[in-house]
């Protein structure tokens, strides 16, 4: 047994507490004949201000304004937003060039006085909400979410704050019929009305409406209009909107979904928490009448930054459908409360970011007309590729700007070359983490041999928020010989390198080269080690004079759930797990036929054929996401060694591979048409027992690891799409033969410090890792090895 141990070298601004805040709510006015709506003020916690004060009009000098919303790809502009409420200052500087014709009042004469009767507004709500959507991003006051955006006054509340239910029906059809692409009702009231559920289903083919949920407080279900968000022919296009502070914890004030609302639709039953957003509503500067600003709180407040995001979301993208955008809204939002959908915050906070980045399953289109319909490759976001075709495709130009869809057809740019990768070499993988035993195991008998490796490993591991400790056993290199006679042995291998025990030149059967080399890939029969890890049968016949023929069989697969079989994840498992595609294993199957014989006593020469079948992979690429593009690969391959004892206890090894490869492209994948694949690798090591002293070592090699010297293939992916979402397609072709082969250059020494003591350095300098021009890498490390 022996233990080794390694070395390895934009808050929102709030208002003072005393200053009273402007809080949009509802309030029933009487028994008439339909329900009216009204404002009233209350101070920051919430009590009831309306008689004890009047209200105030906005400070002579502002506060500092809080910091614009984070910024997309798009200002909303193009976007026309209808602000349905107390009308707009249509003067106001923030809004200049943005508001658009048609502005209207409804209502009673008295309610649409002089401008009025065009949105203007004479009460100073309208013009907070419009700010909160549109403002200009100019440095002055407050910059909306969507500071692009057109604004459309549709006044149907007066100058005291209050509406008809018949006025506000009347605005929501006046502003579809104008072409609102988003409808804004920061407004409310405690009964129903079937006079809202027309004009709202009208509007719900065409416009994203958010509607306050209203600010009685969280113990009340949302008011109307928002309350009918979950009836039919209005589901789905349309959003409630709660309030919460600057921590995002839900206001007092702001009504909250529960487990009400649920209304069943095209067979679907959607509930008042399915439909709800949450965003910030407490103490929010924004613009207000006479071209000033104020600070006001409510769901009315937190109506309008809903409203800015999907009007950025339809400014990025105008061809959404309402109820796509409002799809993308509640699926971008970030969980608040309760994991999952909940009673208080519903889908969570509204999240602008994400909304505006890919959602759903990301595609590159390889084939097919338009957006709508067209055939692509797996998921952009699970894309990676590593190993021999990474150098040719970081020079494709196609690959570097290709345009992907997400579920809803937005389409984006991403550069795939900077997911090809080879990496350096990872020392992780030669000493590991934590404390590690390892055992050899040996029987043998009459006519047979078996042996193993067992090695127990104690990484650390992260179970839920805690530390712990867990071993691991592992079994390789399980091995078990039946000798017939002394020239026919046959052996069966489990969990075992096929390269090692059918190669008779591997540096790893020289006691000579023996732990001189950590790298050293293209002397450890590369093509063979396509199948690593494998489960083997070999038949070895000695047909005199030394000369060994040796046919095996071997077959691997990748086993994408290893590291959830005990339920803990090492940090490296964890990683692997992320790079893996679960229904893309790679496996391989080797059959294989090598015969070496001695020249003489001072060399040896071998020669391996073998034909390597892989599926998922090429020549052993790990490919995922949209960047698979093997289905399956057939390679012939030859392998020449030699081995030359230079006098002076120095060995020389040369090791020299080539294999042509035949690869079926992943279908609907980027590449097609691959030809004339080639590959080799190749080096030189030298090694010497006694140094220094009888029981130490030294060796130095070069290399070249595998790498494809030749060889074709076409890439096909959209790279743009029109106004009328049809896609736009280029090909190219792309020489797959790596121009800067990664060059390893080793050195290792070994020594023997006392009884069951070693020592072991290594040190390796990889230039152009991967094939990647000027991508130099170095790695070192220093091993005790204690036995007994």
């Amino acid at each position: 047994m022996f233990v080794a141990v390694a070395f390895v070298l934009s808050p929102l601004a709030h208002a003072d507490p005393t200053e009273a805040a402007w809080v949009y709510g509802v309030a029933e006015r009487g028994a008439q004949e339909e329900n009216e709506l009204s404002v009233w003020l209350v101070d920051d916690n919430g009590v009831d201000a309306t008689r004890a004060r009047s209200r105030p009009r906005p400070p002579a000098s502002s506060p500092t304004p809080p910091p614009p919303p984070p910024s997309g790809n798009t200002t909303g502009a193009g976007v026309l937003v209808a602000v349905v409420d107390t009308g707009i200052d249509l003067d106001h500087p923030e809004f200049a060039g943005r508001i658009a014709s048609g502005g209207t009042c409804f209502g009673a004469a008295a309610a649409c006085p002089g401008l009025a009767a065009s949105g203007d507004d004479n009460h100073g709500h309208g013009t907070h909400v419009a700010g909160i959507v549109a403002a200009a991003a100019n440095g002055i006051g407050n910059t909306g979410v969507a500071s692009g955006a057109s604004l459309l006054p549709v006044k149907v509340l007066d100058a005291g704050g209050s509406g008809a239910y018949s006025s506000v029906a009347s605005g929501v059809s006046y502003a579809a019929s104008k072409g609102a692409r988003v409808i804004n009702l920061s407004l409310g009231g405690s009964s129903p009305s079937t006079l809202l559920v027309a004009p709202l289903q009208q509007a719900a083919a065409t416009s994203v409406i958010v509607a306050a949920a209203g600010n009685s407080g969280t113990s009340f279900a949302p008011g109307y209009p928002a309350a009918y968000a979950t009836q039919a022919g209005i589901v789905g296009s349309m959003i409630i909107a709660g309030s919460v502070n600057a921590q995002n914890v839900i206001s007092s004030f702001s009504q909250t979904p529960g487990s009400g609302g649920c209304v069943a639709s095209g067979g679907k039953t959607t509930c008042f928490k399915d439909v709800f957003l949450v965003a910030p509503g407490q103490s929010i500067y924004s613009t207000y009448v006479g071209g000033g600003y104020a600070t006001m709180s409510g769901t009315s407040m937190a109506t309008p930054y809903i409203s800015g995001v999907a009007a950025r979301v339809l400014g990025a993208s105008p061809f959404l459908t309402a109820k796509q955008v409002v799809s993308i809204l509640l699926q971008s939002a970030t969980d608040l409360g309760v994991k999952g959908i909940d009673p208080i915050y519903g889908r969570g906070l509204v999240n602008l970011q994400v909304a505006l980045a890919p959602i759903g399953a990301q595609s590159i289109a390889t084939s097919g007309g338009t957006t709508a319909s067209f055939t692509g490759t797996r998921s952009v976001a699970a894309s990676g590729i590593s190993g021999v075709f990474a150098a040719g495709l970081r020079r494709s130009q196609i690959a570097k700007a290709v345009v992907f869809f997400d579920a809803f057809g937005r389409d984006y740019t991403t550069d795939l070359t900077d997911l090809t990768t080879g990496g350096p070499l990872n020392l992780a993988n030669v000493v590991g983490h934590g404390a590690a035993t390892t055992r050899f195991v040996a029987a043998a008998g009459a006519g047979f041999e078996a042996s193993a490796i067992i090695i127990q490993d104690s990484p650390t591991v992260v179970i839920h928020s805690g530390l712990t400790e867990r071993s691991t056993i592992l079994l390789s290199d399980v091995l078990i010989t039946a000798h017939f006679d002394d020239w026919v042995s046959v052996t069966v291998g489990q969990n075992a390198s096929l390269g090692h025990h059918m190669n008779q030149l591997d540096l790893g059967l020289s006691n000579v080269h023996d732990a001189s080399f950590i790298s050293a890939l293209a002397f450890i029969s590369p093509f063979l080690s396509l199948t690593e890890n494998a489960t083997f049968v070999a038949a070895s016949l000695k047909v005199g004079q030394g000369v060994t023929l040796d046919l095996a069989r071997a077959e691997s697969e990748q086993d994408t759930m290893h590291a959830f079989d005990d339920e803990v994840l090492t940090v490296e498992e964890h990683l692997m797990s992320l790079a893996e595609d679960p229904s893309r294993p790679r496996a391989a199957q080797n059959t294989v036929a090598s015969i070496s014989w001695p020249l003489a006593s001072w060399g040896a020469l071998g020669l391996t054929v073998a034909q390597t079948e892989e599926q998922n992979s090429t020549l052993g690429t790990l490919e995922g996401g949209a960047l698979a593009l093997t289905n399956e690969a057939s390679t012939i391959s030859v392998g020449l060694g030699a081995q030359v004892d230079l006098g002076d206890d120095w060995l020389l090894s040369a090791s020299w591979s080539h294999g042509t490869t035949e690869i079926t492209s992943v279908s609907g994948g980027l590449m097609h048409d691959f030809s004339g694949v080639e590959s080799e690798a190749y080096g030189l090591a030298v090694s010497r027992i006694g140094v220094l002293g009888k029981s130490d070592s030294i060796g130095i090699a070069i290399s070249r690891p595998l790498h494809i010297t030749n060889g074709f293939g076409t890439l096909t992916a959209s790279t743009g799409v029109t106004e009328a979402r049809e896609i736009i397609y280029s090909s190219e072709g792309v020489d797959l033969a790596s121009a800067t082969p990664e060059t390893d250059f080793e050195v290792g020494y070994t020594a023997a410090l006392a009884q069951g003591l070693a020592l072991q350095a290594n040190a390796v300098y990889q230039q152009n890792v991967a094939g990647e021009a000027g991508q130099d890498a170095v790695a070192a490390y220093v091993t005790l090895t204690s036995q007994w």
